[in-house]
């Protein structure tokens, strides 16, 4: 499931996109304004594989399990350019061990500010690459996202290799391989540490005796 909030000033007028949902639960969070007031509608919306909705639900707590627990990755199709604000927030999902991901795609140019939070489950396997945006042949896309967090296994960015998702970049988040030392390595670090450590129990009984 992918999830695009984008939050937009008092008074300012806003232009809709049509997108194209794929097959599944998808979780509409939204909000509109009048004079002083303002209203919230937070609903769950499915859709057949023709993007006829079936099913509309009030979305709360108790159908929340069904868009927290059981990922969903699709491709979200925007028909025209996207913007999303420097107040807006993108989340992505990545199932490590099938290769699976969201993506989001547009027709036309892809402008992307805020934060992005990417969340990632399973385990490692042989997808070492994620395109996580994409845009149609000629169209330009331009990363200023103000911060990129994870969440899950290698939940830290020092295994990742973000200039894909930085100015200039390709839309492709990347693990960054080197980062993770092969097993032989693992069990060259953790027989020196023991040894260290072996080496200056030693020699604290030593200057004791």
């Amino acid at each position: 499931m992918s999830s695009v909030q984008s939050n937009q000033p008092y008074g300012k007028d806003s232009v809709s996109t049509p997108i194209q949902l794929t097959e599944g639960w998808h979780h509409l969070d939204y909000r509109y304004y009048e004079g002083w007031g303002g209203q919230n509608i937070n609903k769950a919306v499915m859709t057949d594989s023709s993007g006829n909705v079936t099913d509309l639900r009030d979305f709360s707590a108790n159908q929340s399990a069904m868009m927290t627990y059981t990922p969903e990755f699709a491709d979200m199709t925007i028909d025209g350019n996207y913007t999303l604000g420097k107040d807006g927030k993108i989340i992505m999902e990545i199932d490590l061990t099938s290769g699976e991901h969201d993506r989001l795609i547009t027709t036309e140019d892809l402008e992307l500010n805020g934060e992005l939070f990417i969340v990632l489950s399973g385990e490692l396997n042989d997808t070492y690459e994620f395109e996580l945006f994409d845009t149609a042949e000629g169209q330009t896309m331009d990363f200023n996202f103000a911060s990129i967090d994870f969440e899950g296994i290698f939940n830290d960015a020092y295994y990742w290799d973000l200039r894909g998702l930085m100015a200039g970049g390709d839309g492709i988040l990347r693990f960054d391989r080197n980062s993770v030392p092969e097993p032989a390595t693992w069990a060259l670090l953790v027989l020196g540490a023991f040894g260290l450590g072996y080496l200056r129990k030693t020699r604290k009984n030593s200057a004791r005796a």
